[in-house]
């Protein structure tokens, strides 16, 4: 077994060790072989479904007749809320006429819901299967999924302190149809999937962004960097201006040209060791397809040309692909779409770890965008995926995103913040913490409301540019971000803006 799957073990082996007093509820997880967490049986003959923990205590499902998150407690055949049928259509029935349902949109949990006919479009979510050896209990809506026992709340430590707060929302973004250089030649439908930086040197934040140029959506697109000086911005002159364009895509749709768009993910590095700055980019192949046009994706690294700090602005030089699909070494979580984005890579001891996502865009339903780990020693590579199914796909969040942005905090942990798709409507971003860059959990993620429908507010949420300390204000950031802004074209376009978080301890 790897070092990196002993690490992950190591780490997430503890967290789920339980004791007698610890609220353990069920939800679902990759299925892995032998864990410890998804011992889970059905006795037929008490009705019981038992989970047994590695030091071989039992805890059995209890339900409530409501639509809560199911929670596990000792076992008691005569307790009647423990009692369970396991119906000919694979859904198990409780005595309070309610069944356990996956929360597939929203998870991690399985919860009780009203028991649903077998002619139902949406039974599957209440079917469920008992492993060949009996010994798990997989769901049939998430066939490689098994129930997994697991304890209430995040349990790394650090977590009490590094959990975020939103410290007010604005009425206004910052880049939109009225900004210069953007809107209606550059920019038709705004921004998103980007990184932002702040360089002290320079005293200047720099945004690496793509813009979305054209019809069809996602696919004619450019790859620009913006600015603003840190003095004008705490001034308050938030007047971003873009000083280069760094790539611009094909457009076209043939299926061949690997850069036909590149929306929507480019992230930045400064190599100290080479004193120059690289970005790394996905590029796809766009298709008329009765699926998502942009296909196959892979992540290009390039290379300033100009060395030093000022190089920030390039011009860049392809070096190669580092990551792509298909691909010998990809996993089954990957899809249609490809490599569809990179993180900043951001180092763990002496390696180089970076998110990179991926979407089933050639199944029905479309689409479960995931996210997964890959390491390296160099920007160069090669870059290898985290084991499967012990590390990736990584859940920040038991429901779809995109494109984390890492940060690694003062104390040497870590923060990432993403796209949480399913929440954008609500204006909400997801934000995951992790001890060692490596173990991250659904469990230690918080929904921050960036853009409420009520109170100050400009649109909805999309993806998260970073965050960014605020220099002299121990705990305090910067959290930036894309979204769909209401007043702008009939809100079809896709704005930049921020809002100021602190760490609730602070």
């Amino acid at each position: 077994m790897s070092p990196l799957i002993n690490l992950f073990i190591a780490v997430f082996g503890a967290i789920h060790s339980h004791a007698a007093n610890d609220t353990i509820y069920v939800y679902y997880e990759d299925c892995v072989a032998n864990s410890a967490t998804q011992k889970f049986t059905y006795d037929s003959s008490t009705g019981l479904i038992k989970y047994t923990d590695a030091s071989n205590a039992e805890f059995c499902a209890v339900a409530t007749g409501k639509s809560d998150p199911v929670l596990l407690d000792a076992c008691d055949s005569s307790n009647a809320a423990q009692k369970w049928t396991f119906t000919s259509d694979g859904q198990f029935k409780s005595t309070m006429n309610s069944c356990l349902d996956v929360k597939q949109n929203t998870g991690p949990d399985v919860d009780e819901w009203q028991c649903k006919s077998p002619s139902d479009s949406t039974v599957a979510n209440q079917e469920f299967a008992i492993g060949s050896n009996g010994d798990t209990i997989t769901a049939k809506v998430l066939t490689s999924f098994c129930l997994t026992a697991q304890k209430a709340g995040c349990q790394y430590e650090g977590w009490d302190t590094h959990q975020l707060k939103v410290d007010g929302t604005l009425p206004y973004s910052l880049i939109n149809t009225t900004t210069p250089g953007v809107y209606p030649n550059q920019s038709e439908f705004g921004m998103e999937g980007g990184q932002i930086l702040y360089v002290d040197e320079l005293d200047a934040f720099y945004l690496f962004i793509t813009e979305f140029t054209g019809e069809p959506l996602y696919v004619p697109s450019n790859l620009t960097l913006w600015t603003v000086s840190m003095t004008d911005f705490k001034n308050g002159n938030k007047q971003w201006t873009k000083v280069a364009s760094l790539r611009q895509s094909g457009g076209t749709l043939d299926c061949n040209d690997t850069k036909a768009s590149l929306g929507s993910s480019i992230s930045a590095a400064f190599n100290k060791t080479d004193n120059t700055w690289y970005i790394f980019y996905v590029g796809f192949q766009s298709c008329k397809s009765p699926y998502f046009e942009n296909q196959n994706g892979r992540i290009f690294l390039a290379k300033s040309d100009v060395a030093g700090i000022k190089g920030i602005a390039g011009p860049y030089t392809d070096i190669g692909v580092i990551i792509k699909y298909p691909d010998p070494n990809q996993q089954p979580w990957e899809g249609l779409q490809g490599v569809d984005s990179f993180s900043n890579p951001y180092l763990v001891n002496d390696t180089y770890y970076a998110f990179y996502g991926s979407a089933q865009t050639g199944k029905t339903p479309c689409c479960n965008q995931e996210v997964g780990l890959a390491y390296s020693k160099s920007y160069y590579g090669p870059w290898t995926r985290a084991p499967y199914p012990y590390i990736n796909p990584v859940r920040l969040l038991n429901s779809p995103l995109e494109q984390p942005i890492v940060i690694q905090f003062k104390d040497g942990s870590y923060g990432a913040v993403f796209d949480a798709l399913y929440e954008q409507n609500d204006g909400q971003i997801g934000y995951a913490y992790s001890k060692d860059g490596i173990n991250w959990s659904s469990q230690c993620m918080q929904l921050l409301t960036v853009n409420p429908k009520s109170g100050p507010h400009w649109g909805d949420a999309r993806t998260p540019e970073g965050l960014i300390p605020i220099a002299g204000e121990e705990g305090k950031f910067y959290l930036f971000f894309t979204g769909w802004d209401e007043s702008q074209n009939n809100n079809n376009y896709e704005a930049f803006g921020y809002v100021n978080v602190s760490f609730i301890s602070t």
